[in-house]
């Protein structure tokens, strides 16, 4: 039988009751970790709960990101991310671990997916998470599938926005992805939507095949494709994107919860060891 979570029923409401996600408008959060004492901070994106596991929590980000990944990678067992809900004046801070679930080419960059996490799956913890962040790629709004292609952040511009000449390409640099046979394509922030490739199969490197189901073009970049841009070139700057996106789950073993919409404000504690045996408390806000 399925473990109650007490504190995922209070989210799953106030997620309703504040519509978050649903005009798959990105919802950034922040994570917080401390690196050699010093706090590290960085937005990431809520998509959803786990649908397998109410203790895991599911946002994105991107692998070229090093800031993000220094984030996620400074602390060996706990961060922290807090979200705020606008209309029903609640507080969330989670507490826990959070996990790296990259493109299966870059899994030695980044280590294989969580496996103390409930899945309830034939499947290998390998295949269900790749499927999983296929499944959230194709549910996202293209504006935020487009950023994928876009320079690292933090790092000085070259040239200006929407430029796309002369300007930082997710092929050339040194620091982020490589797509095989690929070195004239240079995008920048040219493109401003993305869809999602219909896929058939996955490559080896787990970027999408296409399978050329789509319409003329696929509208892939917003009707921005130039004439000189071909299928080939289209599908190669999408499966590149998609290698850049990642999954960052986050297994909760500690919550914070307030409600300042009421007076005195309500608040509760939900503990656990290791995100089992749940406890809760209310105490003082």
């Amino acid at each position: 039988m399925t473990e109650r979570i007490p504190w995922s029923e209070y989210l799953q409401k106030s997620i309703h009751y504040n519509s978050i996600n649903s005009n798959k408008e990105p919802v950034r959060v922040m994570l917080s970790s401390v690196k050699n004492g010093v706090p590290m901070v960085q937005p990431i994106v809520f998509q959803s709960l786990l649908s397998t596991d109410q203790r895991v929590l599911i946002f994105t980000g991107a692998t070229r990101n090093a800031n993000l990944m220094s984030v996620v990678k400074s602390s060996n067992s706990t961060h922290v991310v807090a979200m705020e809900m606008p209309k029903t004046k609640e507080t969330y801070i989670f507490t826990g671990r959070i996990y790296i679930v990259a493109a299966p080419a870059l899994s030695y960059r980044f280590g294989t997916p969580p496996r103390r996490i409930n899945i309830r799956s034939e499947m290998s913890a390998e295949e269900f998470w790749e499927d999983e962040r296929i499944r959230v790629w194709q549910k996202i709004s293209s504006e935020y599938r487009a950023s994928f292609t876009w320079p690292e952040p933090g790092i000085p511009s070259v040239t200006e926005v929407g430029n796309g000449q002369g300007s930082w390409s997710v092929y050339n640099d040194t620091n982020t992805i490589k797509v095989p046979a690929v070195s004239s394509i240079d995008i920048g922030y040219k493109y401003k939507t993305l869809d999602a490739i219909k896929e058939t199969s996955l490559h080896k490197s787990g970027s999408i095949v296409s399978s050329a189901t789509s319409s003329p073009a696929m509208n892939a970049f917003g009707g921005k494709l130039s004439k000189n841009t071909n299928n080939s070139d289209m599908e190669t700057i999408h499966n590149s994107a998609l290698d850049n996106f990642c999954l960052l789950v986050f297994k909760v073993t500690d919550v914070d919860y307030t409600q300042r919409g009421m007076f005195p404000p309500n608040r509760i504690m939900f503990n656990s060891k290791n995100g089992n045996e749940w406890k809760q408390q209310n105490v003082n806000a």
